[in-house]
């Protein structure tokens, strides 16, 4: 695992990431991180309001990865399969968490 610690600041801007990254190979990127959000992959900002929203992705078909993940980052939603999002739809302490393919629930 390899990280960029003048990168791991959230309020670096994309172009300064871009520009970085664009003086590595392909070869030369296989295994760079960003652990500056542990709990997610990917965070979404409206940019008419500046709120944001952090995800997990999780491609998995077993529950208890998804189980696991929501027990250590209980606060942070989870994008994955379709089927495992259906595993938990009906699951009171985990269908406002766990969404999938074509989901029509809302964030919380």
């Amino acid at each position: 695992m390899k990280r960029l610690s003048d990168l791991d600041d959230e309020n670096t801007p994309i172009e300064e990431i871009a520009k970085k990254f664009s003086e590595y190979s392909p070869e030369q990127l296989e295994g760079f991180t960003n652990e500056s959000h542990p709990d997610s992959d990917i965070i979404f900002t409206n940019t008419d309001t500046g709120e944001k929203i952090a995800l997990s992705l999780k491609a998995t078909h077993n529950p208890e990865i998804i189980e696991h993940a929501l027990l250590n980052y209980p606060d942070t939603p989870i994008l994955t399969t379709k089927e495992i999002s259906d595993y938990f739809e009906h699951n009171p302490e985990y269908a406002h968490k766990v969404f999938g393919k074509n989901c029509k629930r809302k964030f919380k």
